[in-house]
């Protein structure tokens, strides 16, 4: 039995030195200045983490033990989180910059990784097909343990936080129906107003008040818009709502569709409210909901379909104009003034492209493309995007890969 023991307790000081090696072979004195992250490898063989800050490529797993090394995510103040499978479950671990920590605690499933701005880490933890969402602070260690409930539930399992540091999440009372929690640092509330709710998508504004919607998905077609600010729930808006999203300086536009005989959105209108009075900015037909808002906060666009041409349209605060000879659709900001979209094709024979609105011109950015998302303005004005699992970066009229494939990419935020 006594050397059992020992062996056991050898095997654990070898593991634990296995992890100060590591950490030893990829931190650095101080956290590297990420620019992109990713993921990239063999299914069944190998995943590690890479890093890129402009000009190189760093394997910041390559000596890790774990044979798989996904989900990075970046703290607001440079610690990078990340899940590592090294005994047949994956465990959270967390760099600092001087060593890797092994945070989960359990030796249970985690994933979705979510830093707060206030620098604590929240994730999901699965365990025989129910969910609980589990939080970290740097100097307390687990400070919140929560049911999410059942894993089935396609509206569970979210989860945001606030920027002062409160977290919302969908907690699944049974396959159909959820409620909308909130954890404020202390206690948590349940801001579901009726039994057997669907309620789904919490969103923060800036100010810290919560949105979300009710009825998601409910066969006749309603949906309510709910607000709470911190005391009181306002209703905003009422009917067939496909989506919403606060604009930086606290404004909440929101797309509500207007069904045909068929059951389906035969036309869409987009609203504002402003905190106290709701205004209408345009409206599309036959289209998914498309709005964005500008990084600023100052502009609005969308794409629709007119005289059977598909136009993209601004909304600049005052009036909606249609941008002259820009033909395409899905539009995204990468700052306060340009944003990228993929160009129409003149036929289906042509490829399509993605271009570049600088607020005057429309300049041609890639080659043909099958697909591209998630794109986002470098420190030095380059823009870089995702396309077919790779890294492209444009700059003055030319584009670069980065080698490889790339999975589960994360553009870092600004470190101080």
């Amino acid at each position: 039995m006594r050397r059992v023991i020992v062996r056991l307790a050898f095997g654990l000081i070898l593991f634990h030195l296995m992890l100060i090696f590591a950490a030893f072979a990829v931190a650095h004195a101080q956290p590297p200045r990420s620019w992109i992250t990713w993921t990239m490898g063999d299914y069944g063989e190998r995943m590690d983490i890479y890093l890129w800050d402009g000009s190189t490529v760093l394997n910041f797993t390559r000596n890790f033990p774990s044979p798989y090394n996904t989900a990075p995510a970046w703290s607001y103040d440079g610690e990078l989180a990340w899940i590592a499978n090294l005994d047949g479950d994956d465990d959270v671990f967390v760099w600092d910059g001087e060593r890797i920590r092994d945070v989960s605690q359990s030796d249970e499933n985690e994933s979705r990784l979510l830093w707060s701005p206030t620098g604590q880490l929240a994730w999901v933890v699965e365990i025989d097909l129910e969910s609980y969402l589990r939080v970290w602070d740097r100097r307390a260690g687990i400070v919140m343990d929560a049911p999410m409930g059942s894993s089935s539930n396609p509206f569970g399992g979210f989860h945001q936080w606030s920027s002062q540091g409160q977290l919302a999440w969908v907690r699944s009372v049974s396959h159909l129906f959820t409620d909308i929690m909130v954890w404020d640092g202390g206690q948590v509330i349940n801001l579901t107003q009726t039994p057997r709710s669907r309620d789904c998508n919490p969103q923060w504004s800036q100010e810290g008040q919560l949105m979300w919607m009710s009825d998601c998905q409910n066969s006749s077609g309603s949906t309510n818009l709910s607000v709470w600010d911190g005391e009181t729930i306002h209703l905003i808006a009422a009917g067939y709502i496909n989506r919403a999203a606060w604009s930086h300086d606290g404004r909440l536009a929101w797309d509500a569709a207007y069904l045909g005989t068929d059951g389906s959105p035969a036309f869409h209108e987009l609203y504002i409210w402003d905190g106290g009075n709701t205004t209408k900015i345009g409206e599309y037909l036959f289209t998914i909901p498309t709005f964005q808002w500008s990084n600023n906060g100052n502009f609005i666009t969308w794409w629709a379909l007119s005289e059977n041409d598909l136009v993209i349209k601004v909304w600049n605060g005052e009036q909606t104009i249609v941008l002259p000879d820009v033909h395409g659709t899905s539009p995204f900001w990468i700052d306060d003034q340009r944003f990228i979209y993929t160009m129409q094709r003149q036929s289906p024979d042509d490829p399509m492209v993605l271009s570049l609105w600088d607020g005057t011109t429309s300049l041609q950015l890639s080659n043909p493309i099958k697909n591209a998302r998630n794109g986002a303005l470098m420190p030095d004005g380059r823009v870089a995007w995702v396309e077919d699992d790779q890294l492209v970066i444009w700059h003055d009229g030319r584009y670069s890969y980065l080698e490889g494939e790339h999975f589960y990419v994360v553009f870092s935020p600004p470190f101080p």
